[in-house]
C-alpha cells in the first residue's frame, strides 16, 4: 500500500538518512535538564576522557533515563591542586525540570555537593597531587515526557570548557526493546553505530561541536501506529485509514520534529487519507464515513497554508477549505458538534483569508463568490449586515475598475446610476469631441484633396455629429464645396472636399471655430500650398513638387490638455479627507469618481493625439497614373520634408513644333519641285 512505501522505517536507507542533524534540534524548555560537571576556575586540570551511558527504561507508562557520565581528570603540574568543580545543568537547558538521584563519586567514593541558593547547581572541592588521574562519575535520573517523540539531547559540546582538547570521548544510549529500531528516526552526529539495542558515538579526536541527538517515536505511538496498519490492511475502512493518517500527521505536527521528521510523515499521513478515500470512493462509502478522512486532510492542509513567516500559500489555503466543505457534509451527529464547530471556524477563518487575497488581486467576481460562501456560515462567525457591507463595497471597487477601463455602462449597470460619471467629468470645453482622425491628402501642382474619417469620443456621437453639422452649415456660406456623411458603424463621419486656391482655403479657416475640436482641420487649412518648380526644355517639361508637414503643435495641444485633467484628477485623490483612502464612502466615492472621470477624459485626449494621422500624397498628373507618392505625418512626429519629381510633355510647345516641321518639308518640298 502507498503508506507501507512512505514508511520507509527500519530500512538501511531510512536508518542511513535519520543520520543528519535535525534543523529543529534545540531543546524545549519542557526538556528535561542534562547534567554537566564543569571546572570551577580556569586551572591545570584537564578532561582526559568522557564516557557518557544513557540507559532508556520503560517505567510506568513513560521512560526512564538513567545517566552515568565518567569525567576522567588529569593534572598534569608539578604541584599539587585543588580544583572547585561545580554541576548545573547545560546552557541549552537554562529553566528545565532538574532531574533526580543527583550523585557525584570520586574513584568509587561519594564526594559531597554543597547546593546553590537557588537549587540548581552544586559545587564541591577535588585535590589533586602531581601529575595525579582522578575518575569522577555523575549520576542522575530523569523521566523523558514523550509526546509522539521522544527525544534524547545529551549536551557534549559543552564540555569543551576543561582545559586543552579531549582525547577520547564515548556515548552510548541503550534503547529498550519497545522500542525497535524500524521506530528510530534522527541520530546525529554522524559516524554513530549500532551495538544490539544500543547507539554508540565514539570519538579518539575533539568533542563534537553540537549535542547528541537520538530521537524515535514513543513506544505507545509506535504500537498505535502498528496496530492501525494491521487494521488496514486487513480490513480496509474509513475509520482505520483516518486513524492512520492522524497518528502520522500528530507527529508530523510535533514541535520535536526537525524538517526531514516533518516531511517524511506529512506525506505518509497525505497517503494515508488519500488511500482511505480511494477505498471509500470504491465502496461507496456515505459522506459520514467519508468525513474523518475530509477532516485529516483539512488539518494537514491547514498545517502548510501559512509558514514560519506569516505569508500564506493560496494553494494549500484552497485544499484546505475544499476538505473542510466535505468534512462538514458528512458531520451531522449531535456528538460531532464540537468537531463540527472546529471545522468552520477553520472556514471562516480560511475565507476571510482568502477574501483578502483576491481583493489584493482586484479580482471582484471571486471575492463576491467568497462571501457567498461565508453567507452560509453561522452568524457569530459571520455577521449578515457585515457581509452586506462588505459586498456594497465591493461592487463598488468593481465598478470603479470598469470606470477606470471606460466601460461606463458595465459599472452602472452594476453599482447602480449613482455610479455614472455624467455629472462628475471635466467642464465642456475640456471634454473631446473626437477620439481619431485619419486624414488623407492629395496635393497636385493646382488643387489639393482633403478627405477626414472622423471617429467621435465614447458617448459624444450625437454631440461630436451635430458640431460637425454646424461646421457644415457655415462652410455653406462660405460657398467652398463639401461633403458630409455618417460612415456605418462605428466608423464615424466623413468629410471631403477640394480646395484649388488660396482664397478658398481663407474662407475655410474664417468660417472654422478657432476652439480645441478643430485645431488638426485648422492647422492644415492654414499649411501653405506646395511649392511648384517648372523647368522647360524643348519640348519637355520638369516639374517638381515639394511641401513640408509639421503638425506638432496639434499633438502638444492635446496632450497638454490630458496633463491637466490628470494634474486635477491627482488634485481629487489628494483631497479626500484624512482616513478615506482605502474606503469607499460617499465623500470618498465622489473624489475617485471625479478623478477617475478624468483620467479618463485625459487617456481619450492621448489617444486622439497618439492616434490621428495624415496620409499625404504628392502628385503630379501626366500620362495614364501620373507621378505619386505618399507619406504618413503623426501629430507628434518632427517636421517632414516632401518631394517628388516628374518630367512631362509640353503640349503647345509640340504642336508648334510639329507644325514647323510640316511647313518646313512643304518648302523643302516646293523648292525642289521648282528647281526641277
Amino acid at each position: 500500500m502507498v503508506f507501507l512505501w512512505c514508511l520507509g522505517l527500519g530500512s538501511g536507507a531510512g536508518l542511513e538518512a535519520a543520520g543528519a542533524p535535525a534543523p529543529g534540534s534545540q531543546a524545549l524548555p519542557t526538556d528535561p535538564a542534562h547534567l554537566l560537571l564543569l571546572p570551577g576556575d580556569d586551572g591545570q586540570v584537564e578532561l582526559l576522557t568522557h564516557i557518557a551511558e544513557l540507559d532508556l527504561t520503560p517505567k510506568n507508562g513513560r521512560l526512564q533515563v538513567t545517566v552515568q557520565a565518567q569525567y576522567r581528570l588529569h593534572n598534569p603540574g608539578v604541584e599539587g591542586v585543588t580544583l572547585p568543580l561545580v554541576v548545573r545543568p547545560a546552557a541549552d537547558f537554562p529553566s528545565a525540570p532538574l532531574p533526580t538521584n543527583i550523585s557525584l563519586t570520586v574513584d568509587g567514593q561519594p564526594l559531597t555537593l554543597q547546593p546553590s541558593a537557588d537549587g540548581r547547581q552544586w559545587t564541591s572541592q577535588l585535590a589533586f597531587s602531581p601529575d595525579a588521574r582522578r575518575k569522577l562519575t555523575l549520576g542522575y535520573q530523569f523521566s523523558l515526557e514523550t509526546p509522539l517523540l521522544a527525544t534524547i539531547r545529551y549536551p557534549i559540546h559543552q564540555l569543551r570548557r576543561w582545559p586543552k582538547a579531549v582525547n577520547s570521548w564515548r556515548v552510548t544510549v541503550r534503547v529498550p526493546s519497545q522500542a525497535p529500531a524500524e521506530s528510530w528516526l534522527q541520530m546525529a552526529p554522524d559516524g554513530w553505530k549500532l551495538r544490539t539495542n544500543a547507539i554508540e558515538w565514539l570519538g579518539e579526536t575533539t568533542l563534537p561541536t553540537q549535542p547528541v541527538l537520538f530521537q524515535f517515536l514513543d513506544p505507545a505511538v509506535w504500537q498505535a501506529i502498528q496496530s492501525a496498519q494491521q487494521t488496514a490492511q486487513a480490513d480496509p475502512s474509513p475509520a482505520g485509514y483516518a486513524r492512520l493518517g492522524d497518528l502520522y500527521r500528530q507527529i508530523a505536527a510535533s514541535p520535536l520534529a526537525g524538517e526531514e521528521v516533518r516531511e517524511r510523515f506529512y506525506a505518509q499521513a497525505l497517503a494515508a487519507y488519500e488511500e482511505g478515500l480511494q477505498t471509500a470512493e470504491e465502496r461507496d462509502a456515505s459522506p459520514e464515513k467519508r468525513a474523518s478522512l475530509h477532516a485529516g486532510l483539512a488539518a494537514l492542509y491547514r498545517s502548510r497554508s501559512v509558514d514560519s513567516s506569516g505569508r500564506v500559500d493560496p494553494e494549500y489555503l484552497s485544499l484546505m477549505l475544499a476538505e473542510v466543505e466535505q468534512a462538514l457534509a458528512g458531520l451531522t451527529r449531535s456528538e460531532q458538534a464540537s468537531r463540527r464547530q472546529e471545522l468552520t471556524r477553520w472556514l471562516a477563518e480560511g475565507l476571510r483569508v482568502q477574501l483578502g487575497q483576491v481583493q489584493e488581486r482586484r479580482d471582484w467576481q471571486a471575492a463576491l463568490q467568497i462571501l457567498d460562501r461565508m453567507a452560509a456560515l453561522p452568524p457569530e462567525l459571520a455577521d449578515p449586515q457585515e457581509l452586506a457591507q462588505e459586498r456594497q463595497i465591493l461592487l463598488l471597487q468593481q465598478a470603479l475598475q470598469l470606470l477606470e477601463q471606460g466601460n461606463v455602462e458595465a459599472a452602472v449597470a452594476l453599482a447602480g446610476p449613482e455610479i455614472a460619471l455624467d455629472d462628475l467629468g471635466p467642464p465642456p470645453e475640456q471634454r473631446t469631441l473626437f477620439a481619431r482622425w485619419q486624414v488623407s491628402l492629395i496635393l497636385e501642382p493646382e488643387q489639393t484633396r482633403y478627405e477626414f474619417q472622423i471617429q467621435p469620443g465614447p458617448g459624444q456621437e450625437e454631440a461630436a455629429g451635430a458640431t460637425l453639422a454646424q461646421l457644415s452649415q457655415a462652410w455653406q456660406q462660405s460657398g467652398v464645396p463639401h461633403q458630409l456623411e455618417n460612415l456605418p458603424g462605428q466608423e464615424g463621419f466623413r468629410l471631403a472636399f477640394t480646395l484649388g486656391s488660396q482664397e478658398q482655403r481663407r474662407s475655410l479657416v474664417q468660417a472654422t471655430p478657432p476652439i480645441v475640436h478643430w485645431s488638426l482641420l485648422r492647422t492644415l487649412l492654414l499649411q501653405p500650398g506646395p511649392e511648384v518648380q517648372r523647368q522647360a526644355r524643348l519640348i519637355w517639361e520638369t516639374v517638381t513638387l515639394e511641401q513640408t508637414m509639421d503638425l506638432r503643435s496639434v499633438g502638444d495641444q492635446w496632450l497638454a490638455t490630458a496633463a491637466n485633467l490628470e494634474r486635477q484628477a491627482e488634485q481629487f485623490l489628494a483631497d479626500q479627507p484624512a482616513g478615506t483612502e482605502g474606503q469607499v464612502g460617499p465623500e470618498a466615492l465622489r473624489s475617485r469618481l471625479q478623478a477617475i472621470a478624468f483620467r479618463n477624459e485625459a487617456a481619450v485626449w492621448r489617444g486622439l493625439a497618439t492616434n490621428s494621422h495624415v496620409l499625404v500624397t504628392l502628385r503630379i498628373p501626366g500620362g495614364e497614373e501620373g507621378v505619386s507618392r505618399t507619406w504618413s505625418v503623426g501629430l507628434l512626429d518632427p517636421p517632414q520634408a516632401m518631394q517628388i519629381q516628374a518630367q512631362r510633355v509640353m503640349t503647345l510647345r509640340l504642336w508648334l513644333a510639329v507644325v514647323t516641321g510640316i511647313v518646313l518639308v512643304l518648302g523643302l518640298a516646293g523648292l525642289l519641285w521648282w528647281l526641277l
